[in-house]
């Protein structure tokens, strides 16, 4: 089953009708981030150190990663 969503408007009294498929209804450009976003929520996670960096550290920093690119690609 093909999913299509048909956009409709009228221009100079002229009705248009467009069909969109599946494919294209859900295509997205990937967000990433910059050096500089990257930057900022390393030192936000190293501000909040209370000891040297472990492993705990690198999941916490991980997890801040992985926020962030979802608040950007949602």
């Amino acid at each position: 089953m093909t999913i299509e969503i048909t956009k409709v408007w009228i221009e100079n009294d002229k009705l248009f009708a467009l069909q969109i498929p599946e494919a294209e209804i859900y295509k997205r450009q990937w967000a990433d981030l910059t050096e500089w976003q990257i930057a900022k929520i390393l030192q936000k996670c190293q501000d909040e150190l209370t000891r040297p960096p472990s492993e705990a550290f690198a999941f916490k920093f991980a997890r801040a990663i992985e926020a962030k690119l979802k608040e950007k690609n949602a």
